[in-house]
């Protein structure tokens, strides 16, 4: 598998309440159906959750049906005490066959950055 993750808009704003979109997308390599769930963890500056410190979630990514991409967007969220600074995300994507075994994972991070 191939993972991607891209931000929307690219940076967020430091020293305010604000939130970005990172979209993850799986790209299969698979001739078999797979299913897809990511873990996601954030440092303490950026939360997942808009009203709480949350570091860390899974998600559910989809279902790809050979070689096919699937995708999903969360939320990366800011306050009033994000500093400018580059931040790192690390991501860990597992890909389960029909029988629920993990198949395939991945371990990546993606650099989110704070601009004043």
């Amino acid at each position: 598998m191939r993972v991607e993750v891209n931000f929307s808009p690219e940076s967020v704003k430091a020293n305010t309440t604000s939130s970005v979109e990172m979209t993850v997308t799986v790209f299969s390599t698979s001739e078999y159906p797979m299913w897809y769930e990511m873990e996601v963890r954030v440092p303490p500056a950026l939360s997942l959750l808009p009203a709480a410190n949350t570091g860390s979630a899974r998600s559910r990514i989809g279902i790809a049906d050979g070689r096919e991409a699937v995708s999903r967007t969360l939320k990366v969220h800011t306050d009033h005490n994000t500093s400018p600074h580059l931040y790192k995300i690390d991501l860990t994507v597992f890909g389960y066959d029909k029988g629920a075994v993990i198949k395939d994972r991945a371990d990546t991070h993606a650099h989110l950055r704070a601009e004043s």
